[in-house]
């Protein structure tokens, strides 16, 4: 049988009873966003799921197809796994060209992993990512 949690900062149980917080000590992220749940899909800021909602309007118009969400791009060098990047939003726009979009505030633009992940694409993959909401 599993035990249940409780939360690490003031003992009570936590919602799921796996988490390590409950939801009033919960720590901030490190940039300041929060999880949205919009459809039934969650998504980690406000701006990610907004721009969901557009792409979303434009599959049902037909201007897009084939809109995927978190599509994962493995990255490998002489058939080894160096790191797999994993992308917002993928689709096919109206000239048959697979587009691949990252929601990205000025500050996430900066970190240094993702910087290497993007120029990883590019070089291994030849996958340009459009970064979105900046």
């Amino acid at each position: 049988m599993k035990t249940l949690r409780n939360c690490k900062a003031c003992g009570d149980p936590t919602p799921s009873g796996r988490a390590k917080w409950c939801d009033a000590c919960r720590p901030r992220s490190k940039y300041g966003s929060s999880r949205v749940n919009v459809s039934g899909k969650k998504f980690s800021s406000r701006k990610e799921a907004e721009r969901f909602v557009e792409l979303a309007r434009m599959a049902e118009a037909g201007t897009i197809t084939c809109l995927r969400l978190q599509p994962r791009y493995p990255i490998l060098i002489d058939g080894e796994l160096i790191c797999v990047y994993v992308a917002d939003f993928s689709y096919v726009d109206c000239f048959s060209k697979t587009i691949v979009e990252d929601v990205k505030s000025r500050f996430t633009a900066k970190n240094p992993v993702y910087r290497i992940k993007k120029k990883l694409m590019k070089a291994v993959n030849k996958i340009g990512i459009v970064e979105v909401g900046l």
